[in-house]
C-alpha cells in the first residue's frame, strides 16, 4: 500500500471490533493529553475505547467529574490488532459524556511516546504506506512536543497540513522543514547567468505586526484552552500598523513551544518580503537554500531563499522555483498577553437566564466552573462583577445584546445573543 495523498489517511471504524451500536472512527493517540480529555467510544454498557492502539490511561470523567472506578488495559481484536479499553465499575447514567485524560502511541522499539513533529508524521504516514527521511525536521525542532488524535475522515494531505500549521513547518513529498528558520546550507548559488526572475511580488497578503496563537485543544470540549498575543516593535507598518495575523495550532500543548513558534513566525510576517518565481538549470530541490543575487531583486547585495516549490516545463531542460526573500531590521517579537481562554460548556462562556426582564448570566471556567469577580458589561453599559456563584444580573428587554466579558488571567470577549 502507497496512498495517494489525496486518499484518505485509512483509520479503522468500531465495525472492526464488532457489531457495536455506536459506528465510530478508532482514534489514533501521539503524545500528553493528560492534562486534557478526549471523548470515548462506547463498547458496551460499562466498556469504552480510549485509542486504537495500546496507551497510558492518566484519569476518566463522568460529565467532566473524576471518577474512580474504572480499569484500563490493552485488548486484542480477531485479527490481531491491539488496542486501548476502558472498563467502569458500573454503568453511568443514560447520556452521561465519558471522556479520559491519557498518554498515546509509543515506539515500538524504544517504547518512548511519540510526540515530535517528525515522529508524529513518520507513524502518520506508515499509516499510508509511505517512508520519508525527516531527520532534517527532527534536527531543526528540538525539543517541541506536540499532542493529538486522527480522529476524523480526511486525507493524507489534510492530516500533514493540521499538524505542520501546528509547529511551522512546510513540507512538499518526502520532505519536510521548519519555516521561516535560520537559513540552511546553501546548496547553489544564483546570478543574471544562471537564472531568470519572472515575478516578483512584494505585496504579502499575510504581513501583520501582531499574531494571536490559539492552542492547546481539547477535543472533549471542542475548544482551545490557551491563547497568546505578540506583537513586533517597532512596527514596520507605521502609526496604522497591520491586522493581527492569526493561527490556529491545535496540536501545539506547551506555552514556551507557541512562544517559540509565535516568535519565529512574527519576525517573518513583520519583516519587508518578496515573493521571487524564478527559472534556473541547476539541479535545486524543494527545501534547498539558494544564495540569490540579481539586479532584479528589490533590495541591493545577496539574499537567501529557500525553494518552497518548484514546477517543471515539459520539454524544457529548466524548473520553476518560487520562494521569498526578505530584508530590513529584525523586529523584536515581545509577549503581549498569555492566558487561558473563557471556554465553557455554553457559548462563548455564558450560561443565561431571563425571567420577567431581568437576565442573569453565569461566567464559566475552561472547566464549566462558575467564574467569580469577572467584569461583565451588557451593549457598552457599565460593567458589573460576577458575584462568587459567576452570576450578575441586568435589566433587560427581549431582543439581540452585546455581552463583553473581562476577568484576570483570560482573554476579554464579547458575546451577541438573542434574550
Amino acid at each position: 500500500m502507497n496512498l495517494l495523498l489525496s486518499e484518505d489517511l485509512p483509520l479503522r471504524t468500531s465495525a472492526a471490533l464488532g457489531d457495536y451500536t455506536e459506528d465510530a472512527i478508532l482514534p489514533v493517540v501521539y503524545g500528553d493529553l493528560s492534562q486534557s480529555a478526549v471523548p470515548l467510544i462506547k463498547l458496551s454498557e460499562t466498556q469504552y475505547l480510549a485509542a486504537d492502539h495500546p496507551a497510558t490511561i492518566t484519569a476518566v470523567f463522568v460529565d467532566g467529574q473524576e471518577t474512580k472506578g474504572w480499569a484500563a488495559g490493552t485488548q486484542t481484536d480477531i485479527t490481531g490488532h491491539s488496542y486501548c479499553a476502558i472498563t467502569l465499575a458500573a454503568p453511568p447514567e443514560q447520556g452521561a459524556e465519558i471522556t479520559a485524560a491519557l498518554q498515546g502511541k509509543r515506539h515500538a522499539t524504544t517504547g518512548a511516546l511519540i510526540e515530535h513533529p517528525a515522529d508524529i508524521l513518520q507513524d502518520l504516514l506508515s499509516l499510508a504506506g509511505k517512508i520519508w527521511d525527516l531527520s532534517r525536521l527532527k534536527a531543526e525542532l528540538p525539543g517541541v512536543r506536540l499532542a493529538g488524535r486522527l480522529d476524523k475522515a480526511q486525507s493524507v494531505r489534510a492530516w500533514l497540513d493540521e499538524i505542520t500549521q501546528s509547529c511551522g513547518v512546510v513540507w512538499a513529498e518526502r520532505f519536510a522543514a521548519a519555516y521561516p528558520s535560520s537559513a540552511g546550507v546553501t546548496v547553489t548559488s544564483l546570478d543574471a547567468r544562471s537564472c531568470q526572475i519572472g515575478n516578483i511580488s512584494a505585496d504579502i497578503q499575510d504581513a501583520a505586526d501582531r499574531l494571536q496563537i490559539a492552542f492547546d485543544y481539547h477535543p472533549a470540549k471542542g475548544a482551545f484552552a490557551q491563547y497568546m498575543e505578540l506583537s513586533a516593535k517597532p512596527s514596520p507598518f507605521g502609526a496604522a500598523g497591520a491586522p493581527m495575523a492569526k493561527l490556529v495550532a491545535p496540536w501545539l500543548r506547551q506555552p514556551s513551544d507557541a512562544l517559540a513558534l509565535g516568535k519565529r513566525l512574527l519576525q517573518r510576517l513583520a519583516m519587508q518580503r518578496a515573493s521571487i518565481d524564478l527559472e534556473t538549470g541547476k539541479a535545486i530541490s524543494v527545501g534547498d537554500w539558494i544564495t540569490l543575487s540579481h539586479p532584479s531583486l528589490p533590495v541591493d547585495g545577496q539574499q537567501t531563499m529557500m525553494a518552497l516549490s518548484i514546477e517543471f516545463q515539459p520539454g524544457k531542460p529548466g524548473r520553476n522555483i518560487s520562494g521569498e526573500i526578505s530584508w530590513g531590521d529584525v523586529p523584536i517579537i515581545t509577549l503581549d498577553h498569555h492566558a487561558r481562554a473563557i471556554r465553557p460548556k455554553a457559548e462563548g462562556g455564558v450560561d443565561v437566564a431571563y425571567s420577567n426582564g431581568i437576565a442573569t448570566f453565569t461566567i464559566l471556567d475552561p472547566d464549566g466552573k462558575p467564574l467569580p469577580n469577572a467584569l461583565v458589561a451588557m451593549d457598552n453599559g457599565a460593567p458589573k462583577k460576577t458575584n462568587a456563584q459567576g452570576k450578575v444580573s441586568f435589566e433587560a428587554k427581549p431582543g439581540r445584546h452585546v455581552i463583553a466579558v473581562e476577568a484576570d488571567g483570560y482573554l476579554p470577549f464579547e458575546i451577541e445573543m438573542t434574550l
